[in-house]
């Protein structure tokens, strides 16, 4: 949870002291490991043991999508009020897409200052240094 926010919203609401928490949030990992293994003999010592030769690589991508909701203030929050969703605006070759599911990226999350830290600690951070700089502008 975040607190004491000062953004202002897409339709033009400034908030000086909001409160943002993740609502949803889902880490999607996906490895894999490709190679060869391969023997050999060594035409040195033909009596030695066969030579075993890998060349593995292996691949590892994770993204998070996290949707935020936040309330006006505190007061708010506390006393379970209404809250927005944090919308993100997009514009397509079709128009304005709007949505409320935002994507943390492999490169993002591959940055040092996100390692070890729990899905949630990972969505507040990407909202601090990255979301809310850009709605603050």
């Amino acid at each position: 949870m975040i607190k004491n926010v000062t953004f202002t919203d897409k339709q033009g609401t400034t908030y000086t002291d909001a409160v943002f928490k993740v609502s949803n949030a889902r880490r999607i990992y996906n490895r894999s490991d490709s190679g060869i293994i391969s023997v050999n003999l060594d035409f040195n010592d033909v009596t030695a043991n066969l030579i075993e030769d890998r060349d593995i690589t292996t691949n590892f991508y994770q993204e998070i999508r996290v949707v935020y909701a936040y309330w006006k203030d505190w007061d708010t929050y506390s006393s379970k009020g209404s809250f927005y969703w944090l919308t993100k605006w997009e514009e397509t070759s079709q128009g304005i897409n709007a949505g409320t599911e935002w994507l943390i990226n492999h490169d993002e999350l591959s940055k040092p200052q996100y390692n070890n830290l729990s899905l949630e600690e990972a969505c507040d951070k990407y909202l601090v240094d990255v979301l809310l700089p850009q709605l603050q502008t």
